[in-house]
């Protein structure tokens, strides 16, 4: 692999996150590096972040401008790339230490840019978001994908490549090429990475995807406080400017503006699952003011006909025809009230079989550690995210590292934990741990217990 690649980050007021966001580029395995910081009017200490971060790495270039917006800042950034690739970081994302090396090693010569899963970083709570495959997409198939790049029947962007400028590595010449025309979108604050991927899709002979996530995390954590009216209102408005301007480049070009009620519907969506969940006198306002959008109510009707699954079916015929709190509730409660009467009725069912069988006194202490049981599995859901989050951060410079076996530590040792001790095991345990000794005969075979994990 070689090729210079230029990182383009456009900044405003991310003070918070900078040093977090600029580190991880430093850090990364590949270093033939250009790393552009774009300081796009910030009036908090974002300036003098970037440029102490300048002092300690050649490889930063540091440009300052008149507040323009994201596109304006981005145009700026790849118009000052001499890279013959491009990648984009969002100044309060971050990548993993192998993330370009792994993407510029898709890198093929029939192709313009590699696209990869990432993973969504909620406030430390990782959820990785994986593309549909991975695949070669060229000819007849990549201008399918054109066609179809946000729309593919899902109440759901589609997940072929993901819509955004940040999860790609895309050859130089070719960014540089939809610069131009994407100019024209400057105003366009919110879609507008649609837009962009939709130019590149236009411009290029094809791409690779990578099913998989690789490291980098998208910040979600900031973006749910959309909870007053006039930023609703705001956002609404942003969501028409998108699908305006994708509507009228589609028509230009000859094509269905399918993509463009797509882009409109998935604007809105993230409003109206936050409002769903969080506010529901705001919902409530915003469900039926919607039903008066005919663009709105189009791009329904365009998911109900296009739909893959009954479910998707219903969830377009609930919003089109039933009251808002009807909705709300089939969405957020009818699915966990019957599971909770499926769960009593089958505790009930059981308690009694048990009183039966075993007398009251038994069934009481059943009952009591039955309780102890459910309070334990709702206390593991709670952590877990912490523990996955923390787990991330350990393994993380492990990636990509590589130990032979004959040098392993851990080579012919098989490791066994049981907390309360082998002695007193239930037979099942006992069972398994005798077919361990007997099918790794030539393993040493160490067994866990509480009295000696630490140890471990």
């Amino acid at each position: 692999m070689e090729g210079k690649i230029s990182v383009i980050v456009p900044i405003y007021n991310q003070e918070r996150y900078l040093n977090k966001s600029i580190s991880s580029i430093i850090n990364q395995k590949y270093t033939n590096l250009e790393i552009i910081l774009i300081n796009d009017g910030s009036t908090d200490s974002s300036i003098e972040i970037i440029d102490d971060f300048a002092l300690k790495d050649s490889r930063i270039r540091v440009f300052s401008k008149p507040n323009g917006g994201l596109v304006d800042a981005t145009i700026y950034g790849i118009n000052q790339a001499t890279g013959e690739y491009i990648a984009f970081l969002d100044p309060d994302d971050y990548i993993g230490p192998l993330y370009l090396w792994d993407l510029l090693s898709q890198m093929d010569d029939d192709i313009d840019f590699v696209a990869s899963g990432f993973y969504r970083n909620n406030n430390g709570q990782f959820i990785p978001v994986i593309l549909s495959e991975d695949s070669k997409i060229v000819g007849d198939q990549f201008q399918k994908l054109r066609d179809h790049y946000l729309l593919d029947g899902k109440i759901d962007f589609s997940d072929k490549i993901f819509i955004s400028r940040w999860n790609k590595l895309y050859r130089a010449n070719v960014v540089k090429t939809v610069a131009a025309p994407f100019f024209n979108y400057r105003e366009v604050t919110l879609g507008e990475d649609s837009i962009f991927t939709y130019l590149m899709l236009s411009h290029s002979r094809g791409c690779k995807t990578i099913k998989g996530p690789k490291d980098y995390f998208y910040n979600v954590g900031n973006q749910n406080s959309m909870m007053v009216s006039n930023t609703i209102e705001r956002h609404m408005e942003k969501s028409k400017l998108a699908y305006n301007s994708l509507k009228n480049l589609l028509i230009n070009e000859g094509l269905s503006t399918k993509q463009a009620y797509a882009l409109y519907f998935f604007e809105v969506e993230s409003v109206f699952e936050r409002l769903m969940k969080n506010d529901f006198e705001q919902f409530r306002k915003l469900y039926y003011h919607l039903r008066k959008d005919e663009v709105y109510t189009t791009s329904l009707k365009l998911f109900r006909d296009l739909s893959y699954s009954a479910k998707t079916w219903i969830r377009i015929f609930g919003r089109l025809y039933f009251p808002a709190f009807l909705y709300s509730y089939i969405r957020l409660k009818l699915k966990s009230d019957l599971r909770t009467i499926k769960l009593f009725l089958g505790n009930t069912r059981f308690i009694l079989k048990y009183l039966v069988k075993n007398g009251l006194v038994k069934t009481h202490y059943q009952i009591k550690f039955r309780r102890r049981r459910d309070n334990n599995f709702k206390e593991i859901n709670k952590f877990l995210p912490i523990i996955d989050s923390r787990v991330k951060e350990i393994i993380t410079s492990y990636t990509g590292g590589k130990t032979e076996l004959n040098e392993c530590p851990v080579c012919n040792n098989i490791f066994l934990f049981w907390w309360d001790g082998f002695d007193t095991a239930p037979e099942l345990v006992k069972a398994c741990t005798e077919t361990v000794y007997k099918y790794y005969p030539d393993c040493a075979i160490h067994l866990i217990d509480k009295n000696n994990y630490r140890k471990w």
